[in-house]
Parts: C-alpha cells; sequence; structure tokens
C-alpha cells in the first residue's frame, strides 16, 4: 500500500484525481436533490463524453473529463479496486512515468470506439459515457501481453495465470454486452482492451528489435536466458504471495532492468 500511495507515485495521482471527481459529482447530485432543482442538468451531462461530435465539439473538455467521471457507488469503487489492482502490476513492468499517458491513452481509445458504434449503429442507442473502466481495461490487457504467465492468488480459484484471468473476464464483458443496459460503456471497454493489447505488442517488438549483439555463443546465451527467466519467475512469485515491498534492492534493480 505505501508503494502505491507515496509521494509523485502515477498511481495514487490517478486515483486521487479519480476520488475528487466523485466527491465533485455526489455533492453536486446532494445540492440537486437538496433543492429540488430537477431542471439543472446532472452531473455526468456536464463531465460525460456524448455521442454526438457536434456535442462533444461544444463541450471539448468532456473528452478528458468523462474518464475520470463516477455517478454510481458501485462503479466508482469497482473501477478503483480494479486500477489499483492492475496498477500494481503494470508498475512492475512498465515505467512508472508513463503510467498516467497509458491512462489517458486507453480512455481515448475506449472513447473513440464509442464514437464510431453509436454513430454507426442506431441500435446502440446510448448517448452519453463516463467511467475509468476503458482505461482500467487498457492497463489490465497490456499486463496480460507483457508478462501472461505472471500468477494471481484468488479464493478458491488460488493462482491463475494473468493472462487467462483477463481473457475471461473480456470474454465475460462480450457477452454481457449482448444483454447489458449500458452497452457502450462495454464497447469502451474494448476499445481499452485494443489499446493496451496494441501497445504492449509494440513495446515487446520493439525490445526484440533492439537487442545488443551477444558476445556470445548460442548455448552461452540460452543459459544466461534461462537464468534470467527463472530469477524473473521467482521475483514475480515472491510479489504474487509477499508483495513487491517484500523485494530486496537487488531484486528491485533486477526486475527495473529486465523490463
Amino acid at each position: 500500500m505505501n508503494l502505491i500511495f507515496k509521494k509523485n507515485n502515477s498511481l495514487s495521482k490517478i486515483i486521487y484525481i479519480n476520488i475528487l471527481f466523485f466527491i465533485i459529482t455526489q455533492l453536486h447530485i446532494a445540492y440537486n436533490r437538496l433543492n429540488n432543482n430537477l431542471e439543472h442538468k446532472e452531473i455526468y451531462d456536464i463531465l460525460g463524453a456524448s455521442s454526438s461530435l457536434k456535442e462533444l465539439i461544444y463541450e471539448p473538455w468532456t473528452i478528458m473529463t468523462h474518464m475520470f467521471t463516477h455517478v454510481e457507488y458501485v462503479h466508482f469503487f469497482i473501477n478503483m479496486f480494479f486500477l489499483y489492482f492492475f496498477g500494481k502490476i503494470f508498475l512492475i513492468f512498465i515505467e512508472e512515468k508513463k503510467l498516467i499517458l497509458f491512462y489517458i491513452f486507453g480512455g481515448l481509445s475506449g472513447l473513440f470506439f464509442f464514437l464510431i458504434t453509436s454513430n454507426l449503429f442506431e441500435v446502440l442507442n446510448q448517448n452519453i459515457i463516463y467511467g475509468a473502466s476503458a482505461a482500467t481495461f487498457s492497463i489490465m490487457s497490456a499486463s496480460a501481453i507483457l508478462e501472461p504467465k505472471y500468477k494471481i492468488s484468488i479464493p478458491v480459484i488460488k493462482k491463475i495465470q494473468l493472462f487467462n484471468l483477463v481473457f475471461l473476464y473480456v470474454i465475460f464483458d462480450i457477452i454481457i454486452l449482448q444483454v447489458s443496459n449500458n452497452p457502450g460503456g462495454h464497447i469502451a471497454h474494448l476499445g481499452g482492451v485494443f489499446f493496451g493489447v496494441i501497445y504492449s505488442l509494440l513495446i515487446k517488438d520493439k525490445n526484440n528489435k533492439t537487442k545488443i549483439t551477444r558476445d556470445m555463443s548460442d548455448d552461452e546465451w540460452r543459459e544466461n536466458k534461462k537464468n534470467k527467466e527463472e530469477k524473473i519467475n521467482q521475483i514475480l512469485d515472491k510479489i504474487s504471495k509477499s508483495g513487491f515491498d517484500s523485494l530486496t534492492n537487488n531484486e528491485k534493480k533486477f526486475l527495473e532492468k529486465e523490463k
């Protein structure tokens, strides 16, 4: 917990912004109810992103604010839980300074998918979107691609590989899309997944192409690679059992070097 909420931590900043927006939305809702102000615009109409391109042009701030806005308590707490949980895993493999941009582009990708489907398919019939789900899905999917064998302990199921967990969650989201009263939100989730997968695959490809020419035989290189992989797996297993704070400084440096 201290690792995540330490000063200047990117994940803590994102969560704090979401909390601030949530407080503002709840105060706005309470004010309207207290004053019986039925004609006043609802907060999600002010901060949420419209499916209408015309309205989006006249309310450009919603392109950013929608991905930090939550109205319902359950929606807010579920998103913050997943953001915190997968954000911690994401920071193991990706530089911290990239997290905020990744969150924003994941949210924008979700909005893009929402706009395309809303304007192409009338059956969607949804005119506003808000929430951190798309950005969170991008972080989830990127983590699953970058380290698919990372194991997570879950009650009853016990240990499950990260890729399998995220894959099942995405499939479940697609199934729910068919019957949900919030299809636009689920389509936005898929937009976040799209960005996360594409970005992480590009990172993997870039890392493969920029490997330094090795001054060792093929057998030596394979042995060295095997030892590194074993050490990484041991460290990841230690994180899964005891958390990131349980690592020694040398283990943290080694993991940082192997990103």
